[in-house]
Protein backbone atom coordinates (compact mmCIF):
# COMPACT_ATOMS: atom_id res chain seq x y z
CA UNK A 1 0.00 0.00 0.00
CA UNK A 2 1.04 3.52 -1.14
CA UNK A 3 -0.03 6.20 0.28
CA UNK A 4 0.76 9.84 -0.93
CA UNK A 5 -0.14 13.06 0.70
CA UNK A 6 -0.15 17.00 -0.71
CA UNK A 7 -0.74 20.20 0.64
CA UNK A 8 -0.47 23.49 -0.65
CA UNK A 9 -1.32 27.19 -0.38
CA UNK A 10 -1.58 30.40 -1.81
CA UNK A 11 -1.98 33.58 -0.42
CA UNK A 12 -3.02 31.50 2.70
CA UNK A 13 -5.58 29.88 1.19
CA UNK A 14 -5.19 25.93 1.65
CA UNK A 15 -5.70 22.75 -0.86
CA UNK A 16 -5.06 19.06 0.80
CA UNK A 17 -4.66 15.71 -1.02
CA UNK A 18 -4.07 12.24 -0.02
CA UNK A 19 -4.25 9.13 -1.94
CA UNK A 20 -3.81 5.67 -1.30
CA UNK A 21 -2.66 3.20 -4.44
CA UNK A 22 -3.11 -0.78 -3.12
CA UNK A 23 -0.55 -2.81 -4.96
CA UNK A 24 -1.32 -6.20 -5.66
CA UNK A 25 -4.64 -8.50 -3.99
CA UNK A 26 -5.49 -7.35 -0.26
CA UNK A 27 -8.12 -9.56 1.80
CA UNK A 28 -9.67 -9.74 4.92
CA UNK A 29 -9.42 -6.88 7.68
CA UNK A 30 -6.98 -4.72 5.38
CA UNK A 31 -9.82 -5.07 2.93
CA UNK A 32 -12.44 -4.16 5.26
CA UNK A 33 -10.55 -1.28 6.72
CA UNK A 34 -9.64 0.35 3.58
CA UNK A 35 -13.51 0.23 2.10
CA UNK A 36 -14.47 1.14 5.48
CA UNK A 37 -12.22 4.02 4.90
CA UNK A 38 -12.95 5.06 1.26
CA UNK A 39 -17.42 4.50 1.46
CA UNK A 40 -16.58 7.19 4.80
CA UNK A 41 -14.86 9.35 2.63
CA UNK A 42 -17.03 9.24 -0.14
CA UNK A 43 -20.25 9.54 1.42
CA UNK A 44 -18.59 12.52 3.53
CA UNK A 45 -17.70 14.32 0.70
CA UNK A 46 -20.94 14.06 -0.68
CA UNK A 47 -23.01 15.81 2.18
CA UNK A 48 -20.90 18.46 2.18
CA UNK A 49 -23.48 20.49 0.85
CA UNK A 50 -25.39 23.78 1.54
CA UNK A 51 -27.81 22.96 4.25
CA UNK A 52 -26.41 19.76 5.38
CA UNK A 53 -25.10 19.15 9.37
CA UNK A 54 -22.26 18.06 10.60
CA UNK A 55 -23.63 15.59 12.54
CA UNK A 56 -25.10 13.95 9.06
CA UNK A 57 -21.68 13.86 7.90
CA UNK A 58 -20.59 11.75 11.32
CA UNK A 59 -23.60 9.72 11.35
CA UNK A 60 -22.23 8.49 8.11
CA UNK A 61 -18.60 7.67 9.20
CA UNK A 62 -20.20 5.81 11.48
CA UNK A 63 -22.31 3.59 9.10
CA UNK A 64 -19.55 3.06 7.17
CA UNK A 65 -17.22 2.25 9.50
CA UNK A 66 -19.96 -0.45 10.92
CA UNK A 67 -21.06 -1.53 6.84
CA UNK A 68 -17.07 -3.25 7.20
CA UNK A 69 -17.05 -3.91 11.22
CA UNK A 70 -14.56 -1.42 11.41
CA UNK A 71 -14.24 1.81 14.03
CA UNK A 72 -13.63 5.58 13.52
CA UNK A 73 -10.41 6.90 15.47
CA UNK A 74 -11.24 8.54 18.13
CA UNK A 75 -10.57 12.36 18.53
CA UNK A 76 -10.26 12.51 14.80
CA UNK A 77 -11.55 15.77 13.33
CA UNK A 78 -12.38 17.57 10.07
CA UNK A 79 -11.72 21.51 10.17
CA UNK A 80 -13.20 24.02 8.44
CA UNK A 81 -10.22 25.73 6.25
CA UNK A 82 -9.88 29.85 5.91
CA UNK A 83 -7.51 32.04 4.79
CA UNK A 84 -3.96 30.76 6.79
CA UNK A 85 -6.14 28.99 9.23
CA UNK A 86 -6.78 24.93 9.11
CA UNK A 87 -8.01 24.45 11.93
CA UNK A 88 -11.28 27.02 12.24
CA UNK A 89 -14.12 26.21 14.88
CA UNK A 90 -16.34 24.36 12.38
CA UNK A 91 -15.41 21.21 12.86
CA UNK A 92 -17.09 17.61 11.89
CA UNK A 93 -16.02 14.64 14.39
CA UNK A 94 -16.04 10.95 12.69
CA UNK A 95 -16.62 9.59 16.39
CA UNK A 96 -18.64 10.90 18.95
CA UNK A 97 -18.12 9.52 22.24
CA UNK A 98 -20.27 10.83 25.60
CA UNK A 99 -17.04 12.93 26.56
CA UNK A 100 -16.12 13.90 23.07
CA UNK A 101 -18.58 16.02 21.24
CA UNK A 102 -18.93 18.87 18.79
CA UNK A 103 -20.95 21.89 17.91
CA UNK A 104 -23.68 20.78 15.62
CA UNK A 105 -23.96 23.44 12.47
CA UNK A 106 -25.55 23.80 8.75
CA UNK A 107 -23.43 23.77 5.91
CA UNK A 108 -22.89 26.61 4.14
CA UNK A 109 -22.09 27.83 0.89
CA UNK A 110 -17.77 28.43 -0.06
CA UNK A 111 -17.00 26.82 2.93
CA UNK A 112 -13.48 24.69 2.93
CA UNK A 113 -13.33 21.67 4.66
CA UNK A 114 -10.21 19.23 5.33
CA UNK A 115 -11.65 16.03 5.57
CA UNK A 116 -9.59 13.15 7.81
CA UNK A 117 -10.89 9.66 7.49
CA UNK A 118 -9.02 7.48 9.84
CA UNK A 119 -10.50 3.74 10.41
CA UNK A 120 -9.36 0.91 12.63
CA UNK A 121 -9.83 -2.97 12.58
CA UNK A 122 -9.36 -2.36 16.58
CA UNK A 123 -11.16 -0.52 18.96
CA UNK A 124 -10.15 2.79 17.21
CA UNK A 125 -7.71 4.08 19.68
CA UNK A 126 -4.70 5.52 19.46
CA UNK A 127 -1.91 3.81 21.24
CA UNK A 128 0.96 6.20 22.30
CA UNK A 129 4.38 4.36 21.42
CA UNK A 130 6.44 7.09 22.97
CA UNK A 131 7.84 8.04 19.68
CA UNK A 132 8.89 11.55 19.82
CA UNK A 133 6.92 14.49 17.46
CA UNK A 134 8.53 16.49 14.69
CA UNK A 135 5.71 18.32 13.33
CA UNK A 136 4.03 21.29 15.24
CA UNK A 137 1.76 24.58 15.08
CA UNK A 138 2.10 28.00 16.29
CA UNK A 139 -0.82 28.83 18.76
CA UNK A 140 -0.94 31.87 17.64
CA UNK A 141 -3.48 32.86 20.26
CA UNK A 142 -1.19 32.51 23.45
CA UNK A 143 1.90 34.24 24.07
CA UNK A 144 4.83 33.21 26.54
CA UNK A 145 8.01 34.27 28.26
CA UNK A 146 10.63 31.78 27.90
CA UNK A 147 13.92 32.19 29.70
CA UNK A 148 16.38 30.45 27.47
CA UNK A 149 17.87 32.38 24.42
CA UNK A 150 17.80 29.36 22.47
CA UNK A 151 13.62 29.08 22.91
CA UNK A 152 13.40 32.76 21.89
CA UNK A 153 14.89 32.65 18.76
CA UNK A 154 13.28 29.15 17.78
CA UNK A 155 9.93 30.99 18.93
CA UNK A 156 11.07 33.86 16.57
CA UNK A 157 12.07 31.82 13.40
CA UNK A 158 9.03 30.07 14.00
CA UNK A 159 7.03 33.52 13.78
CA UNK A 160 8.80 34.81 10.98
CA UNK A 161 8.54 31.54 8.56
CA UNK A 162 6.04 29.09 10.18
CA UNK A 163 3.33 31.87 12.10
CA UNK A 164 0.12 29.82 11.01
CA UNK A 165 0.79 26.57 9.18
CA UNK A 166 2.50 23.52 10.61
CA UNK A 167 6.44 22.47 10.40
CA UNK A 168 8.77 20.01 10.75
CA UNK A 169 11.80 20.25 13.37
CA UNK A 170 13.98 19.15 10.44
CA UNK A 171 13.09 22.63 8.73
CA UNK A 172 14.92 24.38 11.54
CA UNK A 173 18.40 24.82 12.75
CA UNK A 174 18.25 20.94 14.80
CA UNK A 175 20.88 21.35 17.67
CA UNK A 176 19.45 24.35 18.95
CA UNK A 177 15.93 24.04 17.97
CA UNK A 178 15.98 20.78 19.98
CA UNK A 179 16.90 23.13 23.53
CA UNK A 180 14.16 25.54 22.16
CA UNK A 181 11.75 22.93 21.78
CA UNK A 182 12.32 21.09 25.39
CA UNK A 183 11.38 24.60 27.20
CA UNK A 184 8.54 24.99 25.14
CA UNK A 185 7.47 21.80 26.04
CA UNK A 186 7.87 22.02 29.69
CA UNK A 187 6.37 25.70 29.86
CA UNK A 188 2.38 24.78 29.03
CA UNK A 189 3.61 23.11 25.73
CA UNK A 190 0.15 22.93 24.16
CA UNK A 191 -0.78 26.70 24.79
CA UNK A 192 2.68 27.97 22.83
CA UNK A 193 2.91 24.95 20.03
CA UNK A 194 0.64 22.04 19.64
CA UNK A 195 1.29 18.86 18.01
CA UNK A 196 0.72 17.60 14.23
CA UNK A 197 0.09 13.63 14.30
Amino acid sequence: MVKIDLGVHIDGFSALVAHTIVLGEIKGRKADVIAAAWTAAQASLRLLRSKNKNSQVTLAITKAAQQFKCEPMDSVLSHEMRQYVIDADNTIISKETPDRKVVEFEFEDNQVFGIDIIMSTGRGKAIDRGDSCTIYKRNVDVEIQLKMKTSRDLLKAINKNYPTFPFTMRNLEQDRSKLGISECKKKKFNSTLSYIK
